[in-house]
């Protein structure tokens, strides 16, 4: 996968000079609700639990062509995590922890797209950074120390634009990421915390929402 953000940054960069030329610009302004469901991750000391939940997402998005296309996006959800013992923490006499907290999550995507009609197909690519910030955390009715946590993420994504009225339309996608768990808890003994935050997991985030083109 790295492979292929790789090359498609540098292919990027060699078209960008000559994007004016390839067809009519189009420019996007979009904001979006999605759920957020993430796999459960386990390491050396504990196994961290997330919980479904719900955010929005803005994206400015401008597409040169149906193979050059480049979008921003900021993304925020809740982020409830819950750690139980696992690992070398199996046997010992710890609580299950659970954390409140939020994600931010802002990323670059490469946009393929392809348009008839009223309807635009595409799909997206790209990399990004994600940030939990945990906000309370209590255990046997005693606050627990908790730590934000900051990982690259890893993007991928589908969908459709269908245009309703004049320059407004509606804009519905699949995307997903690949990105390290949180490791948001200080009560596990292992380096800052859980441990969790050497595991990979994997979030899906199916989405809904409206776009205005300029």
């Amino acid at each position: 996968m790295r492979v292929c953000l790789v090359v498609g940054c540098i292919a990027f960069c060699l078209v960008l000079p000559f994007g004016k030329a390839l067809a009519q610009d189009k420019t996007d302004l979009a904001v979006s609700a999605y759920g957020a469901f993430s796999g459960s991750a386990t390491d050396l000391a504990a196994e961290d639990i997330p919980a479904d939940a719900a955010g929005g997402r803005v994206e400015v998005r401008h597409i040169w062509s149906p193979r050059v296309g480049f979008e921003g996006t900021y993304a925020l959800n809740r982020a409830n995590q819950v750690y139980e013992p696992a690992g070398f923490c199996s046997l010992c006499d710890y609580p299950p922890v659970p954390v409140s907290a939020d994600a931010h999550q802002i990323s670059g995507d490469w946009v393929f797209s392809s348009h008839t009609g009223k309807v635009t197909t595409f799909a997206l690519i790209g990399v990004g950074v994600l940030l939990y910030q945990p906000l309370k955390s209590v255990v046997n009715n005693t606050p627990a120390p908790t730590t934000s946590f900051t990982t690259p993420l890893y993007e991928y994504g589908a969908g459709v634009d269908w245009g309703i009225w004049g320059r407004l339309g509606l804009r519905l996608q699949y995307r997903g990421n690949f990105h390290n768990a949180p490791d948001i808890t200080l009560v596990y003994p292992y380096p800052t915390g859980s441990g969790a935050g050497t595991a990979f997991t994997h979030t899906v985030e199916p989405t809904a929402g409206v776009y205005y083109k300029f």
